[in-house]
């Protein structure tokens, strides 16, 4: 079966299949241990009240730059729990567009907001609800593998330690295939893994049906 795919994959992706009118594969950036995260510097934005911590706990392994640095960006990040009202939305218009064509294959966009069922204030609930919608937008117009996410945070969190995971996750080439998603976190206190490259060292886990297909992918995923 791997064979026929690869084969299949050989053909669709040919010069002479480009010149027949059919589309081309993009080639995603997936995760290999050692490998930057990221194929480009970041770019957080945004006046919320989680952009200094992620800064922080991100600074030791990514390069941040500011937004008009003009090379091409592996990640846009930006911190929307500061949007109050309705009109607040624009401003993910505004910082987003800009950067659409200044990114490299495989970039990561995100954007952090706060769990709007959570929130008391009707206006902030509407505006953070409707961040959902404007990240699965994002999502259909991206182009060369790029990816959109939005992660939405208990208002009630202090300590980020649950938030770091998620956001590295969907940062790196191991959520080539992940787009367009809501992830949620809570206020649960998280232990960082020793390495963030083996996260599960240490770790026994059982996978059943694990002699072949993705039984085997898997277990060989959590090996690694």
């Amino acid at each position: 079966m791997s064979s026929k795919k690869g084969l299949l994959d050989q053909i669709i992706n040919s010069s002479f299949a480009g010149k027949l009118g059919v589309p081309q594969g993009e080639k995603l950036r997936r995760y290999k241990k050692g490998e930057p995260a990221l194929n480009g510097p970041v770019v957080l934005g945004g006046e919320g009240r989680v952009a200094e911590g992620v800064r922080d706990f991100l600074d030791s392994d990514y390069q941040f730059i500011e937004a008009e640095t003009d090379v091409k960006k592996g990640a846009i990040i930006f911190d929307a729990t500061g949007l109050k009202k309705p009109e607040d939305i624009k401003k993910l218009y505004d910082f987003f567009h800009p950067q659409m064509r200044k990114v490299a294959p495989s970039a990561r966009f995100l954007v952090i907001g706060t769990t709007p069922e959570l929130v008391e204030d009707n206006e902030e609930r509407i505006t953070q609800r409707a961040i959902e919608g404007f990240v699965r937008s994002l999502a259909k117009e991206l182009l060369r593998g790029s990816t959109a996410q939005l992660i939405y945070v208990n208002p009630d969190v202090t300590d980020l330690s649950g938030l770091q995971a998620p956001v590295r996750f969907v940062l790196s080439g191991k959520s080539a295939y992940v787009d367009g998603q809501v992830i949620r976190v809570d206020n649960t206190q998280v232990t960082a893994p020793e390495s963030w490259d083996e996260p599960t060292a240490g770790k026994v886990a059982v996978v059943t049906g694990a002699a072949r297909g993705i039984g085997a992918d898997i277990a060989r995923l959590l090996a690694r």
